[in-house]
């Protein structure tokens, strides 16, 4: 039975949660070109490096001495923000960065991760998780202010989040051993979870109006199905056949995009996006393609990701369907986030 736990899915899902921009319409002849900000992972040997790539050209958040990644990245106005973890001592912590500083959002001895960082006006918003004892507990940091997002039985990663107003949505996953929900919380309430007979994860969520959609996978008993939540009602965008993901999830208008990745028969991961249930191949199925998150910015569909090659894999954004590589395929890399900025 090919089940995967959502605590080691972390290559694939660290994925953690929304990057999706509703932009009003503007005079495409007025437009710039757009300045694409991917996140991730540089690998050197044995240890890996924080990296956020520009327009493809990277700037390495951390020297490679410690294990480290950035999961996501926000721009606002000048500022370059990231969220990711970095390993001290023997621990991976929480780490957000701003321009380039690092900040360590728990104490030494609560190990975690940072999945998503989002800026709304002034405040920096920041979801993941920690190490508090024996329980893992979900977190939001709200400028360096830590809430506490917990059951005393399951652990809780919190890997997606939205600002409306004054409103927190966040949405995670919260496992024990054999069990895993899909879940998500509005102000620090639990609005929804899938049932506990069910195994399902929750990896995205995104907000339109008073629709609140969660996006991830939920076991058929042998697969894990491409499935996302809308207020609380499932919808399957893979047959349960092969293994398949969702990683993040995009509403524009009465759009509804989502990306993911399917294992074929050779069990290599095939690249999806799907617009309305409608699903398009990113990738041909030859080498192993992660899809991890999507931005729409005046129409335009940008997707980050990675490929991967027998012994390496190269960071890779696709824009409206064409994959561009941006890591260096002379050292493995990962795409993790994406943010576009114009």
């Amino acid at each position: 039975m090919k089940l995967i736990n959502p605590f080691f899915v972390i290559i694939l899902f660290l994925f953690l949660t929304i990057s999706c921009r509703k932009d009003e319409e503007l005079d495409q002849s007025t437009i710039p070109e757009d300045i694409v900000y991917v996140s991730g992972q540089h690998t050197y040997g044995a240890s890996s490096a924080a990296v956020i790539w520009k327009n493809g050209v990277a700037t390495n958040l951390t020297d490679g001495t410690n294990h480290a990644r950035a999961n996501s990245v926000f721009v606002s106005g000048k500022d370059v923000y990231a969220a990711g973890y970095e390993q001290i001592g023997t621990m991976l912590m929480p780490i957000l960065w701003k321009n380039g500083q690092p900040t360590t959002l728990s104490d030494v001895g609560n190990p975690g991760t940072a999945h998503k960082v989002v800026v709304v006006g002034s405040d920096v918003y920041v979801v993941g998780h920690e190490l508090n004892g024996t329980i893992q507990v979900g977190k939001v940091w709200k400028n360096g202010i830590a809430s506490n997002y917990t059951d005393a039985v399951y652990y809780t990663i919190l890997r997606s989040i939205k600002v409306i107003g004054n409103d927190v949505y966040v949405g995670g996953t919260s496992n024990t051993s054999s069990k895993s929900r899909a879940e998500y919380w509005k102000n620090g309430v639990k609005i929804f979870a899938t049932s506990e007979s069910e195994y399902a994860a929750g990896i995205s969520m995104d907000v339109s109006g008073s629709d609140v959609y969660l996006a991830g996978y939920k076991s058929n008993g042998t697969k894990n199905v491409a499935t996302y939540w809308k207020n609380g009602q499932e919808v399957a965008l893979t047959d349960g056949t092969n293994t398949a993901f969702l990683s993040d999830i995009c509403i524009v208008g009465n759009d509804v995009y989502a990306v993911g990745y399917e294992y074929n028969t050779d069990n290599r991961s095939v690249a999806k996006l799907w617009k309305n249930g409608i699903v398009t191949n990113l990738s041909d199925g030859t080498n192993s393609n992660i899809t991890s998150k999507i931005i729409v910015v005046n129409n335009e569909v940008y997707i980050a990701g990675y490929e991967q090659f027998s012994t390496y894999s190269v960071a890779t954004f696709w824009k409206n369907g064409v994959a561009k590589k941006v890591g260096d395929p002379s050292t493995s890399s990962l795409g993790v986030g994406i943010f576009v900025n114009q």
